[in-house]
Formats: structure tokens, sequence, C-alpha cells
């Protein structure tokens, strides 16, 4: 059996890195998958996913006992193969933009990597569905924990929900914000080692990485009760560290300023979570795949 698995070449962005994951955990395992790419391109994958165990391919081996597995992004391309077992793997909710409907075809499994994926697909009338989550990449555990050298700093990603962070910005003109953007993975590490706070105000179209990237490098983390961030299960933090509306978010960010370590320990079982999602998710593969 081969596990084929769609992905965009020379595509960086969370939900790639997770479907190379897949790649490189079945092929851990002892099962075999292949990432298969739309067009022939030389060195198709990124340098950092290179360390990934993978094999890669621009076509594919149409066979029923193979299976094809596409991001939610490309829902359109289920059944390109229709002698293949389809799947969807819902790394995302929003960036679907609703363009599946077929969730009554009993001839494609679903795997979602979040809750609030389940959920929409419960909601939406599924009929096979399995947990697959995904995990954050090994660097972020090597760096050095100590919390000696942290500083007042609130790190964000500007690609998520900026509007409203800039509006935090703006009420909050005392407190020092760094917009993590233009950095290498190791510069987004260095400042998140120095950093005592991350905020998300995005849709948090599903579990998002530099959250939990963020929080091993502990970091206070605030967000809104948006998409994921409304299930406890996608992002365990106390509901004191979600807020509804923006006003009263400085003041939590210079308690956490001012209480550092307090606030962090609350964040404990949330790291203990995201310690073990590699081992949860390699779990996971083995149980559908093996």
């Amino acid at each position: 059996m081969i596990v084929y698995i769609n992905i965009s070449q020379n595509a960086v962005a969370g939900g790639v890195e997770a479907l190379y994951q897949l790649a490189d955990a079945i092929n851990n395992i002892g099962g075999n998958s292949i990432v298969l790419f739309d067009s022939k391109t030389p060195n198709p994958v990124p340098e950092k996913y290179s360390h990934y165990n993978i094999k890669y391919s621009f076509e594919v081996e149409n066979s029923s006992e193979n299976w094809i597995i596409y991001p939610e992004v490309w829902t359109e391309r289920v059944n390109w193969f229709k002698n293949m077992k389809n799947a969807i793997w819902w790394l995302s909710v929003d960036n679907n933009h609703n363009k599946f409907k077929d969730f009554s075809n009993l001839d494609i499994m679903h795997f979602y990597q979040s809750y609030y994926a389940f959920s929409h697909l419960i909601n939406s009338g599924a009929s096979y569905y399995l947990p697959l989550f995904d995990y954050i990449n090994d660097s972020y555990f090597l760096k050095n924990n100590s919390t000696n050298f942290k500083e007042n700093i609130v790190c964000y990603n500007p690609a998520k929900g900026q509007e409203i962070t800039n509006e935090i910005i703006r009420l909050n003109p005392n407190i020092k914000f760094i917009p993590l953007t233009n950095m290498s993975e190791k510069q987004v590490i260095d400042t998140l080692s120095i950093s005592k706070v991350y905020i998300d105000f995005g849709h948090h179209p599903g579990k998002d990485r530099i959250p939990r990237e963020a929080a091993i490098l502990n970091n206070c983390i605030i967000t809104n009760f948006k998409g994921a961030a409304c299930f406890y299960n996608d992002v365990p933090i106390y509901s004191e560290y979600k807020f509804e509306e923006i006003h009263s978010v400085g003041r939590m960010i210079e308690d956490c300023f001012n209480n550092f370590e307090y606030h962090l320990q609350k964040f404990s079982t949330y790291k203990t979570i995201i310690k073990n999602q590699k081992e949860e998710f390699i779990n996971q593969t083995k149980q559908i795949f093996l």
C-alpha cells in the first residue's frame, strides 16, 4: 500500500509542514508514503523540510490498494484518481471556504487536526473521520528553557488578526510589541525565547503552530475565542487568557510582565500536552496506516 500525500512544491507553511510530518511518520513506522507534487520542478522540497524522511513523485500508481490524501484547501481534487482511497486532512476549517459539500460521500475518509475541525465534520454530517493531529518542530525543544533572560516583550504574527492586533498596539503605547515576520526559524526561536507574552487575535482556522511554539519557549499565551481557540482541547489555556473584547488585554499583558512566574505556571498543562503531541501523532498514524 502506498499513501500519496498531495503537497504544493516549494511551499512553506504550518499546514504544509504537517503534511511532510505525516509522510515522515508513515515511512518511519515501516509504511510507504510518497509526497505527490503537481508538476515536475527541480528540488521541490524546501530546505526547511529536507530533514524529514520522505520520497516524492510527480505521478501516482492508480490502484485500489493506495491512498491519496489532500489537504482541506484542495478538496476540489478529491476523486481525481477514482481507483484510489480518497482522504481529506482538515488541517483547518476556514481555509476551505466552504468549498467542500459532499460530506455524505461514504468513499471519502476525513482526518481532523483539531476539535474545531471535528465539530465541523460532525455538524456537516460526515460519516467517516479519525483524529490525526500534528506537532511542532523539534528545534523548539532544543533551546535553553531558562526564564532568566526574559524581557517585557509581546510577540505576535502579523499574518493573523492584524487589524485587531493593531488596535491592541494602539491602545497600549507603553508596551513593546515585536512582529514575527521576515525572520528565519532561528530568529523566531531567539525572539520567543526572550519575550514573555504571545498574542494571537486571528481566526484560528486550525490548531495553530506559533501559539504552541511560543508556549514551549515560556511565553504566556493570550488569544480570542475564535475558531479553534474556542475549543479547550485545541488551545488548552485558562479562559482568563482568552478575550471577547480587547480593551482589557493590556492589563493582562502588564500583569503577565509583573507577575511572570505566577502566570507562566498556569500554562504548564498546555506545555505538557504540546510535548506529548509528537508521540500522539505517531500512534495515530500507526492506527490508521499500519
